[in-house]
């Protein structure tokens, strides 16, 4: 049986029975290298289309937002701007998105309508999730300067950025599938015991990890196109039991008659090829 490297694994897995022998037989240890170059893999579209979210926000709505924040300055925690406060700064569709009130007798103390964001003289007050707001204290900030320049500044290092959130989607993912490839190979040992075949549980560990692959596949191209999938988890566990069924089968003993057969045909084989 010819050893499969990733490529061959990760094609295999949509179809074919011997890429599940393989991964029994051969692979063993080398399936978690395998289950990282998957999660590798399944992260490039979702980083792509966050990079793409962004660049089109900076083009249209960023832009136009970023063009409306004043010249802001902090000094010992007391913030000034060289515009008149209150100051609204609006989306494209005309929504207030943020507010900055920094008068010494300031009108607006707290986030109203559709404002997210709202900077006081000496506080900022910003949306944290539906009816859940979180206020930071200034005081601590000695010298700060914020305008539309040096923020343009701060998003040509966006790469930076990007690095970090490639990172924390690699780690979430792999933690993520690899406690799923657990969890399947305690259903792979209910399945093997239906179906009546006997693998021990490292095998079905290792035969989950490579039945993953598919549903990965499909659920990064939804998370990536935003695509509505309706009953998408139940979807996934029946597509995942699916193949983890395929995959036991796969590796169900041959008859004995069977394996002759193999054999003699592999050696007329080499007899044919002297």
């Amino acid at each position: 049986m010819r050893n499969f490297g990733f490529i061959q694994l990760f094609i295999g897995s949509f179809y074919n029975p011997e890429t599940y022998r393989d991964v029994v037989k051969n692979q063993k240890g080398k399936v978690f290298g395998y289950l990282v170059f998957l999660v590798l893999l399944c992260s490039i579209p979702l980083m792509v289309s966050i990079i793409n979210g962004v660049k089109n926000f900076m083009v249209d709505d960023g832009a136009f937002i970023i063009s409306q924040v004043p010249e802001i300055k902090i000094n010992n925690g007391i913030v000034s701007i060289d515009k008149e406060s209150p100051c609204f700064i609006k989306s494209k569709a005309g929504e207030t998105i943020i507010v900055i009130d920094v008068s010494d007798s300031a009108g607006i103390t707290e986030l109203q309508g559709t404002a997210k964001v709202l900077l006081t003289k000496n506080k900022l007050i910003a949306l944290q999730k539906e009816n859940e707001t979180r206020s930071y204290d200034l005081t601590p900030i000695k010298n700060f300067s914020l305008n539309p320049q040096i923020i343009n500044e701060w998003y040509s290092y966006a790469w930076i950025v990007y690095v970090i959130i490639f990172a924390g989607i690699l780690i979430a993912l792999f933690i993520y599938r690899l406690v799923q490839a657990l969890i399947n190979g305690i259903l792979g040992l209910i399945i093997s015991a239906i179906l009546r075949i006997n693998l021990d549980y490292s095998s079905l560990l290792y035969i989950a990890i490579v039945a993953i692959t598919p549903v990965a596949v499909i659920a990064s191209v939804i998370w990536a196109t935003g695509a509505e999938v309706p009953f998408r988890g139940w979807l996934g566990f029946i597509m995942a039991i699916g193949y983890i069924s395929f995959g036991i089968m796969a590796n169900k003993p041959q008859p004995l008659l069977m394996r002759d057969r193999n054999f003699e045909s592999g050696i007329a084989g080499d007899e044919s090829n002297r």
